[in-house]
């Protein structure tokens, strides 16, 4: 009888223990599709939002390739939705006041503007980064 229970007992520690390997296993692999997916929303919405940066301050809307440019934006659009779901309330906060400076920087904004425009867009950078896991840059 007691080899009995002692074998019941090896089992049910056999399963809790395969159990449990599944469960972490599972955890780490969502975790990983999580910050691919993090990662991929970053680079999908920083590619466009610098390309638009760029030539909003030196060309202005109306002097862009306008098919480029709706692409572009529809790109960064995209990956903007994606960001408001995979992000904390911070960044996507960041990003949203970084979007709106962007419609408004046009080849007569200010320097000074601009110079705010351009950091938001560093911070921007950093703070996806830091969320997604990667190590910060050392200057």
């Amino acid at each position: 009888m007691d080899k009995l229970v002692a074998g019941g007992l090896g089992a049910l520690v056999s399963v809790a223990a395969v159990v449990l390997g599944a469960w972490l296993h599972s955890r780490r692999e969502l975790r990983q599709w999580r910050r691919d997916q993090m990662l991929r929303t970053a680079v999908e919405f920083v590619t466009p939002t610098r390309y638009l940066l760029n030539h909003y301050r030196w060309l202005g809307e109306d002097a862009m390739n306008q098919e480029d440019r709706r692409a572009r934006r529809d790109r960064m659009q995209d990956a903007r939705t994606a960001i408001q779901l995979l992000y904390s309330p911070p960044t996507v906060q960041l990003m949203e006041e970084l979007v709106s400076r962007l419609y408004e920087t046009r080849p007569e904004t200010i320097k000074e503007d601009h110079d705010r425009t351009q950091e938001m867009f560093r911070e921007l950078v950093r703070q996806l980064g830091t969320e997604i896991g990667a190590r910060p840059k050392t200057p």
